[in-house]
């Protein structure tokens, strides 16, 4: 199969990565960051993107968004409106797009009030998106992958002068 013509294709041309012999298990995927925990998230990240981290909103979900880079490590990070339901709360990702998947931790499931299984389908930023329960050295941490990006047909533009970012879509 050839997994390039995908990243060509429309939404509902689409080929799976699941459909590639290449394709990463998100249950085996893992990514060390130790300098990124949930009350990071919810204090000083929260504070410098202007939100209430896992507050419930009624904004509606536009582009383009604004992120900053953050910490020692310059992570991407921006905040995204994600729902289900009738729930929608704010919720901060890192963006990696050297991730094929996208994962929630368990503290955004409870926010959403929500019984789900270790995968599962949630409004990403007013698309439904299918993410993955956040793990291991990563399990506070929500993670932008690159299935996201390239179905919503987003770019992100890096300033690291000013160390922020912009996701917007594609000219």
């Amino acid at each position: 199969m050839n997994f390039q013509r995908s990243l060509n294709s429309t939404e509902e041309e689409f080929i799976s990565p699941l459909e590639t012999s290449d394709y990463i298990d998100p249950t085996i995927e893992d990514f060390l960051l130790t300098d990124l925990k949930y009350k990071d998230l919810k204090l000083d990240v929260a504070r410098e993107l202007n939100v209430t981290y896992l507050g419930e909103t009624n904004e509606e979900p536009s582009l383009p968004v604004n992120g900053i880079i953050w910490g020692i490590n310059r992570r991407p990070l921006l905040n995204l409106i994600v729902g289900r339901g009738s729930s929608q709360i704010n919720v901060i990702f890192l963006v990696n797009p050297s991730s094929p998947n996208s994962f929630v931790s368990s503290e955004v499931v409870k926010a959403l009030k929500i019984d789900v299984g270790r995968a599962f389908f949630v409004d990403i930023h007013g698309k439904n998106a299918f993410v993955n329960l956040s793990s291991n050295h990563f399990k506070d941490v929500n993670i932008l992958g690159a299935e996201y990006i390239q179905r919503r047909r987003l770019a992100v533009t890096f300033d690291y002068d000013d160390l922020t970012f912009t996701m917007s879509t594609k000219n």
